[in-house]
């Protein structure tokens, strides 16, 4: 695999991080996971200016809808970091729906629905995963 898509979903302060880290560090991430990840998409309210203060080329799409970003981006990973319930659910649920790998740090999404975003991973053939934002004890 030459590169692995990534579009993430929520532009707050995590998202923002998230699309620096992984602009800031290609090279590094290419070395130790042997492709490059390729940011491909972003969704948020105001994705257009939250793309053109984090600046983004015009290659990255930009989604007012995240719902629309996982039912039409062309990324093989979907990172989601919107907050809340139910668009988060619905935005993970159409992705692995789609055969996509998913990760996200929502802790509400985890609590209330967890198993069924890990049962329609395996019902699809993706992958969920979940990321503490904390340190471990």
């Amino acid at each position: 695999m030459n590169a692995l898509n990534v579009a993430v979903a929520g532009l707050g302060t995590v998202g923002r991080e998230t699309v620096r880290l992984l602009r800031a560090r290609r090279a590094e991430f290419k070395e130790r996971l042997g492709t490059e990840l390729r940011l491909v998409a972003v969704a948020d309210r105001d994705a257009v200016r939250e793309a053109r203060a984090l600046g983004l080329p015009a290659s990255v799409l930009r989604y007012r809808d995240p719902l629309d970003m996982a039912k039409n981006a062309e990324a093989d990973l979907f990172v989601e970091l919107l907050g809340g319930l139910e668009t988060p659910k619905r935005f993970a649920l159409t992705a692995l729906g789609r055969g996509k790998a998913l990760v996200t740090a929502n802790k509400r999404l985890l609590a209330h629905s967890w198993p069924e975003i890990t049962g329609a991973a395996r019902a699809n053939g993706a992958c969920a995963l979940a990321v503490a934002t904390g340190p471990c004890s």
